[in-house]
């Protein structure tokens, strides 16, 4: 294979004219040296799509190594479409199914040791051109029509058609249609001019994917593919809104609010979506299924069924359409597939999948658990939606700053980069996706590494709705789906691959459905991997191709390489296989040879084993020393080369290659003898010992000796028979050849004897006379019957030998002796066939008519009775020969013959034949069984049993032998050691020896034709608590340890132990211990925190104890220095002591009598018996009463915190001086010695206060005062004031120059128009003067000058010419300048406004308005779009009228239409108005036969009218019954193949209109148009009788004589259309009688007669001269044995008879019999004449022939032959 696609053999190829034959060429030895091309191809033109062969033919020694190139480029082959083959120096290059781009120029090079060349070609490719059809056959098929993709809605029909010559084959998503779906919902049809069709009925949604048909004919195959996309709509279960979803064509449904409730996403299924009350199964017993947060969840379900089931996803009543986090499709094993992405708490419930077809449902659950980590995020990423382009920030929170985390955008781990920001505030973590597009859309993660995952969505709102996968992978070969939905419909989207725009192929889809778009890679190879785009607009997204290739690796190298040198001029090479032969197996080896002192390998032998191979020195070039390596190779490619040690010296020599033969002649003939060498040498040749020599020129040489290359030849001359046994010898350089000559005598010839003569047809009874001539006489024959000598020894047979004349005679011939008769001559033989015809055998009496219907074990008896007692009889049942046996018997008495079936089976029923040659009867045998039924079973038992009980489930049948299955919950029952099927008698167990809890479900035994049911229930017994210490008093001291015991009442029964509600785990200080029966919880070191409720819980029982562990009191023994007050300064450490009397003991701190918690300032401490804490940084608000409490004794601590001053660090000695341009702004910052603070700002002009320019701003402990837009009057001294300090600095402001930053820009305006001057300046305050030509000016009513920030503009109003001029605007650093154009404008006037206008749907609406000037362009618009012209909108202008026509009006084209005229609107309002669709031509009363088609056809007045086809008020839909077409205002109702049921009143209706008409069905009566005519012939010829009846397709039967025809060797039935034949072949007279024909209730009968055919003459008598007295006899031999013969003499008068006397003239014959003449047809002979001395007599008829002449007779004699018929 190469490239995917079948190397060869190529198809049809076109090769280079001239070189179709290449002539053979001597060996490589007769062209040694440098390479030279003895052939090669010139330029020549190949049409597309068809194979191009290019051939060299190449000669050199060594053999030289051969390479292409095309266009200078090396082709690296074999590769794609191209590939080499090599037959010994013929290089042929072939290309398969080129193209357009495989035109260039081609050149092979040649290269050995020796030298180098090189060849070159010229091939040009011509574009496909469509060909006539005539033509059609000479290419691989071409699509003139593709099928063409379509989106239905679920239950419509759907039809792809195609047009395209050759066998045309469908397929779907690569399985045959017949695979997957059922015949009746699929039509393949084919109608005239090669159109194909598929239609796909009642459509479904597993219907949806690619369709592929592939055209093949002897030239190739194409193909051409479509996609179908099934839209879901309300329905019934059976057919629910399902995605197709195979491994590549994944499918989004939309969501529609006329959908099915139980289908609606979010919506809930209910009872009430079932008809006729049904109500869903409940769904079996769940599964637990166990997932930790963030990982994925798959869910398989495999279900069987057809039609294919349709798959339904639910969670929790809901069901699930797929999305970010749920994929739904299947795989490639037929799993239905759910996976849940990166599992959450939210994702527990219950999953139920839901399979329906047309057969029923079933259902398969799962409930999902979700484990979630125990370190877990403080909050959790969340769902975020942004616009497209826009930033999305994802947030989540930490348990502790120092976690380290990662994202992830689902699999992809992510990097910070531009794209991707990573931000982390203590506990926050936080990532912002910049420029959010398409391909951001997508779940997030966050991960703390190793310990647990957050996931969060991202949802990128844009034009693009559903993006592409980010990967997809696919096998090779297969087909690659990618679908886009868009939020609105996109004119122009783009795919692409790896940059580059992709264009619809034939193995390229591209389709866009509205929103939806599509693209289908067919049958993708690994070239088509890569990235995927979709581009609507700006919008832009992405996917990933990859293509898995099966592994193409080449072999290992071989090992063990040796040589052995001992044997003479020969080298012996060995070697073995690689070592890894399994993993990738060589499919040969080539063994190659160097000369030493050579640099090039000459391959030299290839072998498919590796084993010993010897190379002898016949086959080498030259005389050298040679080095031998080997390799191994597959398809793959080569291993490396494994050379052998040592060289080997060999040596050529002249060999024989074809040896001399020895020579067989006849006397007389030329005898040739030739032999051939391997080797072109000289020899001699020797005869008989005595060396033959050759002398040119020399005439009458007996012999000729010829040399040509490898080939030496000996001719001989016209041997003579005394030559037998001579010895011709030749002999050459180490060649000797010997062979014998051997000369037989002339052989011996047979006359030829005319084929009518060799071939003889007999009745039985008849004499036989079978003769031929030899060349030679009295040679010896033998006679021969079918290869075996003839019996001389019966007496009907005789042998005569008469000179060459050699006869054989059977008096009287019978049906053994027909068959192949032989004269062998020894030399020569000649065959007769002869035939010997039996009466032929009829069926007298048969029981065929009887009812051959029978119950099982009944017998049957077919009985025939032939009108001959000894004729063969063959039995056949539905067309096979029955063999005699136990169940079937043939008897045979005289000629009555029975098929008995002693005990008759259902397997026995069929159609029984019994054959006898020429006739038949045919006997149809119907064996029933009866019924299987269910008599007695223990179902309406009560089947509940405990765990290890006997379960027996029984049923008796009514039939013993009745096969039986059993079933669980619709799964077949296996028998195992556990679960036993019994059977005895019409008795039938199923036994669970010891039953557990899975064995509970629904038992079926089924019989087939009935079924029990059995639910069994398998319950554990409870669990009870036999004994505990509950009762005990559980009062414990510290360190004591606790021992809570139970004991249950079954050994293996689960316990769990909880305190205070929560479950008990085990761990170092607590125990928990099983042995049998008895459970135990230990404490072993009891602490205060083990007081508690204690249960242990067995599930149907439970034991409860309370623990108390009481501790010693714990004391303070420091309370003493809790006496002074603490008192420490703001900003220090604070730190409490208390000491303890319990080093183990735990207390709690208050403050103010309200608990402390650690925090980063508040630090609890615990060593030995002393407990501290310690406030770091302490603050005033730490100012308080702290408590320590132990339970038993506490101790309060008095602190007081003395708050700091406010200072500011560093404080400089003098103020600090800012300096600023005007217009920008000052930052003063200040920072104060500790945080919070509270300072204040004053200025110059007093406290500030935020505003505008003024802002206000803390960061920590640094203050800031933000001035801006700083003018002059902002200079001065600002100081910053805290409670303790003030912090001073110095403003100053530097004026900046008034420059513009933008300046003005020449205006062109119409008079009357308002004209607006602006330019800005580099800062707010600056003063500028406004100038018209120098002129300064000022503010008035058509003046307006304003000052905005740093905008200055200058508005004039009503500009008229007087206003053109300069203007400018100045400051005092800067000026900036513009001209003012003004233009008059013309004066354009709408003359005619629009009209509203209300037309009819289909009419045209012309709307006209009249505008001036002339040239004025209008712009026309419809529902405020500009108009486009087009088929339906035209726009035509002639002088001042303009119109715009919109033809064939659609109710959507109501609106407005404007007209726009350079300023001037006029609009008018269109009104369609829905047509009203009348029927123009209505339907009439038909009658009609039965089995015709019946069209009925109404026109309507409106082309795009819809109508419906009811009978009898029910409406009709189309399908193979009835056929509905529209072809313009034409609407058809076909009715195939009416019955007397499609009787009635049909009706059509429009939505305004209806007709009717009644149509009436009558029986088909069948005449005969053209009957059967009697026919008259002879024996051994063919005759058809024809009849032609009023009706097509009418079965019929054919009989004769009464008897019914069987198809046989001699008679043929055929029936076209009307047309009914019958041809009987090789005729007899037995054949003669009555042919008729039946056929419903017509008959047509003819006579046929069968006559002999006429006799003829096939040897004639002879003319003979006889002495006087001798004896005459004349013979004559007739063409059949029984013709009448009468032997007349005539005397002739004269030898030129005067007229009217002629030869024929018989004076004295009877007129009645007359003499017969060639005119009737009755003569076939000529006179014989006789002359002889004779008187004149009268001629009378000869009494005997035999009898002695008259001695007196003289004169002249006729004797004729009269033929009687």
């Amino acid at each position: 294979m190469l490239g995917g696609r079948q190397a060869g053999p190529l198809t049809a190829p076109y090769e280079v004219p001239g070189l179709s034959c290449i002539p053979s060429v001597p060996t490589m030895d007769a062209f040694g040296g440098a390479p030279r091309f003895l052939t090669y191809p010139r330029t020549f033109t190949v049409p597309s799509g068809t194979n191009a062969v290019l051939k060299w033919q190449v000669a050199g020694e060594p053999r030289p190594s051969v390479a292409w190139e095309k266009d200078g480029s090396v082709l690296d082959l074999p590769s794609g479409r191209m590939l080499v083959e090599a037959d010994g120096d013929a290089y042929s290059l072939l290309v398969y199914q080129a193209g357009p781009a495989d035109s260039g120029r081609y050149v092979c090079k040649a290269k050995n040791s020796v030298g180098e060349t090189y060849a070159a070609a010229t091939l040009k490719v011509e574009a496909a051109e469509l060909k006539p059809k005539g033509e059609l056959d000479i290419q691989p098929p071409v699509f003139l029509n593709r099928p063409v993709s379509a989106r239905v809605t679920r239950g419509e029909d759907v039809t792809f058609a195609c047009r395209v010559s050759g066998e045309l084959e469908w397929e779907k998503d690569g399985w045959k249609l017949s695979d997957i779906f059922e015949s009746s919902h699929y039509k393949v049809g084919r109608e005239t001019g090669d159109w194909h069709s598929l239609h796909i009925y009642n459509t479904r949604l597993p219907d949806a994917g690619v369709y592929v048909c592939r055209a093949q004919n002897s030239f190739g195959e194409t193909m051409a593919a479509a996609v179908l996309l099934v839209d879901s709509v309300a329905c019934v279960p059976h057919s629910d809104a399902f995605t197709p979803q195979n491994s590549h064509f994944k499918k989004q449904l939309e969501a529609q609010d006329e959908k099915w409730r139980w289908h609606h996403p979010g919506q809930k299924v209910s009872s009430e979506s079932r008809q006729n009350g049904e109500v869903l199964p409940s769904p079996p017993t769940p599964k637990a299924f166990t997932v930790n947060e963030g990982k994925h969840a798959k869910f398989r379900c495999y279900v069987t069924g057809k039609p294919k089931p349709e798959i339904v996803w639910q969670k929790d009543g809901m069901v699930l359409s797929p999305g970010r986090r749920h994929l739904l499709y299947e795989d490639r094993e037929g799993y239905f597939i759910l996976k849940v992405l990166y599992c959450t708490a939210r994702d527990c419930g219950l999953y139920v999948c839901t399979a329906c077809n047309t057969a029923g449902q079933t259902l398969s659950a799962v409930s999902l658990h979700v484990k979630e980590p125990r370190l877990r995020f403080q909050a959790p990423l969340v769902d975020v939606e942004v616009l497209e382009r826009q930033d999305a920030v994802l947030e989540c929170q930490v348990p502790l700053e120092t976690i380290p985390t990662a994202w992830y955008l689902e699999d992809k781990r992510l990097q910070p980069s531009p794209k991707y920001l990573m931000e982390e505030q203590g506990l926050l973590r936080r990532l912002t996706v910049r420029d959010a597009r398409a391909d951001d859309d997508g779940i997030y993660l966050c991960e703390m590494e190793g310990k647990g995952r957050s996931v969060g969505e991202l949802s990128v709102q844009g034009l693009i709705v559903k993006r592409l996968p980010r990967k997809l992978d696919v096998m090779e070969g297969e087909n690659a789906a990618f679908y886009v939905e868009t939020r609105e419909p996109v004119e122009a989207p783009s795919w692409g691959r790896n940059g580059q725009e992709l264009v619809e192929a034939p193995h390229t889809l591209i389709r866009s459905f509205g929103k939806t778009h599509l693209l289908v890679l067919v049958h993708v190879t690994r070239h088509d991997a890569g990235v995927i785009t979709f581009t609507a607009g700006e919008s832009q997204t992405s996917a990933q191709l990859r293509v898995k290739c099966a592994k193409r690796i080449p072999p290992s190298a071989p090992v063990a390489a040796r040589m052995c040198m001992s044997r003479n001029n020969a080298a012996l090479l060995t070697w073995c296989p690689p070592p890894d032969v399994h993993r990738s197996p060589p499919s040969s080896y080539i063994l190659e040879r160097q000369a030493v002192g050579e640099a090039e390998w000459v391959p030299c032998l290839t072998t498919d084993v590796a084993s010993m191979v010897e190379v002898p020195g016949d086959g080498v070039p030259q005389e050298a020393d040679y080095r031998f390596r080997v390799c191994s190779a597959n398809q793959y490619g080569c291993s490396g080369h494994v050379e052998f040690p040592g060289t080997v010296h060999l040596v050529p020599r002249a060999r024989i290659q074809k040896g001399l033969q020895d020579v067989k002649v006849h006397a007389g003939e030329d005898a040739t003898f030739s032999v051939q060498l391997s080797a072109s040498q000289s020899g001699c040749w020797f005869f008989n010992g005595k060396r033959l020599e050759e002398e040119e020129g020399e005439e009458g040489q007996q012999y000729q000796i010829t040399h040509s290359g490898l080939d030496h030849a000996l001719r001989i001359k016209g041997v003579q028979l005394a030559a037998n046994g001579s010895e011709v010898q030749f002999e050459a350089n180490g060649v000797k050849e010997c062979a014998a000559l051997c000369v037989q005598a002339p052989q011996v010839h047979i006359t030829p004897v005319p084929e009518a003569r060799r071939h003889r047809t007999l009745t039985a009874g008849m004499p036989l006379l079978l003769e031929c001539e030899v060349s030679i006489p009295d040679t010896p024959i033998n006679w021969f019957k079918e290869g075996n000598p003839v019996a001389l020894d019966d007496s009907r047979v005789g042998v005569q030998t008469e000179g060459r004349i050699h006869r054989l005679l059977i008096s009287s011939v019978c049906s053994l002796d027909s068959g192949t008769y032989t004269c062998d001559a020894g030399d020569d033989a000649i065959s007769f066939t002869v035939t010997v015809d039996e009466p032929p055998v009829r069926v007298v009496h048969s029981n065929a008519e009887e009812a051959h219907t029978y119950q099982v074990t009944e017998r049957v008896v077919l009985t025939c009775e032939l009108s001959h007692p000894n004729a063969p009889v063959r039995w056949y049942k539905d067309g096979e020969a029955v063999k005699e046996s136990n169940s079937f018997l043939l008897e045979s008495e005289g000629p009555h013959h029975h098929l008995v079936i002693p005990a008759a089976q259902v397997k026995d029923a069929g159609e029984f034949v019994c054959d006898i040659g020429g006739d038949s009867v045919l006997f149809n045998v119907t064996v029933t069984d009866p019924p299987v039924r269910i008599l007695h079973s223990s179902a309406e038992e009560t089947h509940a049993y405990r765990i290890s009980e006997r379960v027996v489930l029984a049923c008796q049948l009514s039939r013993p032998d009745a096969p039986v299955r059993w079933y669980k919950d619709g799964e077949e029952v296996e028998e195992s050691e556990r679960l036993l099927l019994e059977s005895e008698g019409s008795h039938r167990r199923l036994v669970i020896a010891s039953a557990q809890i899975h064995d509970t479900g629904e038992f079926v035994c089924d019989a087939g034709g009935d079924s029990a049911f059995f639910n069994i229930t398998i319950t554990e017994p409870p669990v009870h608590v036999v004994c505990s210490n509950a009762e005990e008093d559980h009062t414990y001291q510290i360190l004591e340890c606790v021992t809570l015991s139970c004991e249950l009442s079954r050994p293996d029964a689960p316990v769990l132990w909880y305190k205070d509600g929560e479950e008990v785990e085990e761990s170092e200080g607590l125990r928990l211990e099983s042995e049998g029966s008895h459970h135990r919880l230990v404490i072993a070191s009891a602490c205060v925190q083990d007081t508690g409720e204690f249960v242990c819980d067995a599930g149907t029982d439970r034991m409860e104890s309370t623990v108390k562990v009481a501790a010693p009191p714990v004391h303070i023994v420091n309370k003493n220095d809790a006496h002074v007050p603490l008192e420490v300064q703001e900003g220090e450490n604070m730190t409490l002591v208390a000491r303890l009397s319990q080093e183990k003991a735990s207390v709690r701190w208050l403050k103010n009598m309200r608990p402390l918690y650690p925090g980063p300032r508040l630090v609890v401490s615990s060593e030995g018996a002393v407990r501290s804490l310690t406030i770091r940084q302490t603050e005033p608000g730490d100012s308080g009463t702290y408590t320590c409490d132990t339970g038993d004794d506490e101790v309060h601590f008095t602190t007081y915190v003395q708050e700091a001053p406010v200072l500011f660090v560093p404080k400089p000695e003098h103020p600090e001086k800012v300096l600023v341009l005007e217009g920008g702004s000052a930052v003063l910052s200040a920072i104060v010695s500790k945080e919070p603070a509270m300072v204040r700002w004053e200025g110059p002009r007093g406290a500030l206060v935020a505003g505008d320019q003024c802002q206000l701003r803390r960061e920590g402990r640094v203050h800031s005062l933000l001035l801006s837009n700083v003018g002059k009057a902002d200079a001065g001294e600002y100081i910053c004031h805290s409670h303790h300090d003030q912090l001073r600095f110095e403003l100053s402001v530097k004026e900046l120059p008034v420059k513009f930053v933008r300046g003005l820009s020449d205006v062109l305006a119409l008079q009357g128009e308002t004209v607006l001057f602006w330019c800005e300046l580099c800062k707010t305050k600056g003063d500028v003067l406004w100038l018209k030509d120098g002129q300064e000016l000022e503010a008035n009513e058509h003046q307006e000058i304003r000052a905005e920030g740093r905008e200055r503009s200058l508005t004039l109003r009503h500009v008229g010419p007087e206003d053109a001029g300069e203007y400018s605007c100045e400051s005092k650093d800067d000026r900036t300048l513009a001209i003012l154009t003004v233009q008059i404008p013309r004066s354009v006037e709408i003359i005619s406004e629009l009209h509203n206008l209300t037309v009819l749907e289909g009419d045209d609406a012309t709307f006209k308005a009249v505008v001036s000037p002339d040239d004025v362009a209008l712009k026309w618009q419809h529902h405020g779009q500009d108009i486009v012209p087009s088929e339906r909108f035209a726009t035509t202008r002639v002088g001042l009228c303009h119109t715009l026509t919109i033809q064939q009006c659609r109710l959507s084209d109501t609106g407005i239409v404007t007209v726009h005229a350079e300023g001037l609107v006029s609009s008018a309002r269109l009104s369609v108005q829905e047509a009203q669709v009348i029927f123009v031509q209505t339907l009439r009363d038909l009658m009609a036969e039965e089995g015709q088609d019946v069209c009925l056809e109404v026109e309507l007045s409106l082309e795009s009218a819809e109508v419906q086809w009811m009978k009898q008020g029910i409406l009709l839909q189309q399908n193979t019954k009835y056929s509905m077409e529209a072809c313009g205002s034409q609407r058809t109702l076909t009715i195939h193949n009416i019955e007397l049921a499609d009787r009635g009143t049909y009706r059509c209706e429009s939505l305004h209109d209806r007709t009717q008409a009644r149509l009436s069905v009558e029986p088909r009566r069948v005449t005969v148009r053209k009957p059967l005519l009697d026919v008259e012939t002879f024996e051994k010829e063919t005759v058809t009788f024809e009849l032609e009846l009023s009706h097509a397709n009418v079965a019929g039967v054919w009989t004769r004589d009464g008897i019914r025809v069987k198809p046989g060797s001699t008679c043929r039935v055929s029936a076209t259309g009307f047309v009914h034949s019958l041809t009987l072949l090789g005729l007899t007279l037995d054949d003669s009688g009555t042919v008729a024909f039946t056929a419903d209730t017509v008959r047509s009968s003819a006579r046929l007669t069968v006559q002999e055919p006429p006799v003829t003459m096939l040897r004639f008598p002879q003319d003979m001269g006889i002495p006087e007295t001798g004896s005459a006899t004349f013979e004559c031999e007739l063409s059949r044995p029984l013709a009448e013969v009468k032997w007349y003499k005539v005397r002739v008068l004269s030898l030129a008879l005067p007229p009217p006397l002629t030869l024929l003239d018989l004076p004295g014959a009877p007129k009645s019999s007359g003499f017969p003449s060639k005119e009737r047809g009755l003569w076939q002979g000529e006179p014989v004449l006789l002359r002889c001395p004779l008187p004149h007599l009268p001629t009378v008829p000869l009494a005997n022939p035999r009898a002695a002449p008259n001695p007196l007779l003289s004169g002249i004699l006729l004797l004729a032959a009269l033929l009687s018929p």
